[in-house]
């Protein structure tokens, strides 16, 4: 009995001790199992440390930065001075735009140092120095600067404004590649170099500061600069023109740019370029233009009415037409194959060096002609001067000369002459 009664203890013990078999549940395609911890939300404070209540703002860095962040500051009261040296994304919380895109008026310098680009799109006035240092910025809507500074290597571009002058630097980035002798080897053996790609264009539309009838303004009463161009004055003033590290105002020299388009009245007298192939001159006045390129293909003057001198030494270039132009005291041309100013009354000298054909429909006095004999120009009879040949001459050159009192209508040349002098001032 004892025995039994053992036995069936260690049997009780022993199936109270088995493991129990588990039953495993897997879980529907809807559920899923609880994450093992949760990320909380990053939350950025944006809030300023500080209000702006006027005076100079200066950023020299990201910290100087972070300061600022989250203001809206429309008018800076004083200089405002920006050092972007840091790297961001467009829309981020370092992007500087959060601050700079707000400002509408700096009533002192702006001098902007970056090495990206951001947004000053509110930007309509400053009423100091406006420079912009190592990569374009988004500015399209400026109107009024006292003077502009420009220095990076992205293509340079003005739109209509208010300034007395403009200096820019085609000695930098890009710019200064071109100047290479690596460069000049290739750009003199073709144009269709690859290096032709990385070339630069100028692209400056100014009028001077003293035509704005009122330069406080603001975004609510804008000039209308961009919808009427304002007219050169009896006594014709003009925005300068200075290249960096030139000691020559209205001089553009450069081994880099491909295209440039100057208008309103900005003041460039010369251009020197064997790289360049378009010119664009949609100025209204201009006193005077020298134009020196073996490249340039292309010359347009749809807006010039008078100018003293212009001489063009273009030696590929097909056709040039002035269509509005009524006088020069100086016409100068070197290679041009065929010149039309249909609408010029006067010249004082013209010189022809090389070219086929010069029309001059409506010329009334050419005080004194020099032309090779192989060039032909169709003049009016009240020039005094005949047609030239079409053929031959062996290079060789006529001149003649043709005064008021030797044209067939004196009467009308003074008339014409006075035209003249009224079309002079009016720009």
């Amino acid at each position: 009995m004892k025995k039994n009664y053992l036995l069936l203890i260690i049997l009780v013990i022993v199936s109270c001790t088995k493991d129990e078999p588990t039953t495993i549940i897997p879980p529907t395609s809807n559920e899923l199992p609880p994450p093992s911890f949760s990320i909380p939300p990053v939350s950025l404070n944006l809030e300023p440390d500080f209000e702006y209540n006027g005076g100079d703002i200066t950023i020299a860095s990201k910290e100087d930065f972070l300061k600022y962040r989250g203001l809206v500051i429309k008018e800076v009261s004083g200089d405002f001075n920006i050092t972007v040296d840091w790297a961001f994304l467009d829309g981020s919380s370092d992007d500087p735009s959060s601050v700079t895109k707000n400002i509408e008026i700096i009533e002192g310098d702006a001098t902007i140092v970056t090495n990206n680009e951001f947004s000053m799109e509110s930007l309509v006035r400053v009423d100091g120095v406006y420079s912009v240092e190592g990569h374009d910025i988004r500015d399209d809507n400026l109107l009024y600067a006292k003077k502009i500074k420009l220095s990076y290597e992205e293509n340079y571009e003005v739109k209509p404004v208010y300034s007395d002058g403009i200096e820019i630097n085609l000695n930098v980035g890009k710019w200064k590649i071109k100047k290479s002798k690596e460069f000049e080897g290739i750009a003199s053996k073709s144009q269709n170099s690859s290096k032709v790609n990385n070339l630069n264009s100028i692209s400056i539309v100014m009028y001077h500061t003293s035509l704005l009838a009122n330069a406080i303004f603001d975004a609510t009463n804008l000039p209308t600069v961009r919808d009427v161009a304002p007219e050169m004055p009896e006594t014709a003033i003009y925005p300068t023109f200075t290249q960096t590290e030139s000691t020559l105002d209205g001089v553009i020299e450069s081994e880099s740019v491909e295209q440039i388009t100057l208008g309103g009245h900005i003041k460039v007298n010369k251009i020197i370029s064997n790289s360049l192939e378009i010119l664009a001159i949609n100025n209204t006045a201009l006193d005077n233009l020298t134009v020196q390129s073996t490249s340039v293909k292309e010359i347009s003057m749809p807006l010039l009415t008078t100018i003293t001198s212009l001489i063009l030494d273009c030696k590929i270039v097909k056709e040039f037409v002035a269509p509005k132009l009524v006088s020069l005291d100086t016409l100068t041309l070197t290679g041009i194959s065929v010149v039309t100013l249909e609408a010029v009354e006067t010249i004082g000298t013209l010189t022809v060096v090389s070219g086929n054909e010069i029309n001059l429909p409506s010329v009334e006095t050419i005080s004194t002609s020099t032309l090779p004999y192989n060039v032909r120009l169709n003049a009016s009879s009240a020039s005094g001067l005949s047609s030239g040949p079409t053929g031959g001459g062996g290079g060789g050159t006529s001149s003649s000369s043709s005064s008021s009192s030797s044209s067939s209508s004196s009467d009308d040349h003074n008339s014409g002459g006075a035209g003249h002098n009224s079309g002079g001032t009016g720009g």
